[in-house]
């Protein structure tokens, strides 16, 4: 147990004097045991994220229903307003939880049969993940710039024309 090959080999499961498989030896020199056991945090954290996530997301979907059966009987300008907006809010809000689900589930995958191909799945919807919850905060931020400047010039037209 002299080297960190050693002790990540243990955390692994195999003994110093069985024989490991290619794969496996490549996944334990490229994860540390502390690397290991912070991913499996991570993913499990993230799972429960995306749990949480879908949760929400049905609520929203199932107030998008219950709004299309109150509007129903009324104005179609209504219905067709309400869907365009709450339709890519909801997936804006799904996507992000999707990618967090399948970041958690190869990753923990990965580690558990010690899978370089599914750590590197996981990683990769890791990162879309952060893609999309990046991609959101841009359009967030534009939007929120955007009216305020519409407000600003509104407010100032109309005080324009009311005080002078």
């Amino acid at each position: 147990m002299g080297s960190c090959m050693d002790d990540t080999l243990d955390v692994l499961g195999a003994k110093s004097n069985e024989e490991v498989k290619p794969a496996e030896t490549e996944v334990q020199t490229l994860l540390s045991m502390h690397a290991r056991k912070h991913m499996k945090a991570s993913a499990r954290w993230a799972s429960f994220f995306a749990m949480v996530g879908f949760i929400g997301a049905g609520i929203m979907f199932a107030s998008l229903l219950t709004g299309i059966i109150g509007l129903s009987g009324g104005d179609n300008n209504s219905f067709v307003s309400l869907f365009a907006v709450m339709i890519p809010f909801i997936a804006g809000y799904f996507l992000p939880c999707l990618f967090l689900s399948k970041y958690a589930k190869n990753t923990i995958s990965g580690l558990k049969n010690n899978d370089i191909v599914a750590i590197e799945t996981g990683q990769k919807n890791l990162k879309n993940a952060f893609l999309m919850i990046g991609i959101i905060t841009v359009l967030m931020l534009v939007v929120i710039i955007v009216s305020a400047v519409i407000l600003f010039v509104v407010g100032t037209s109309f005080s324009e024309l009311f005080m002078g």
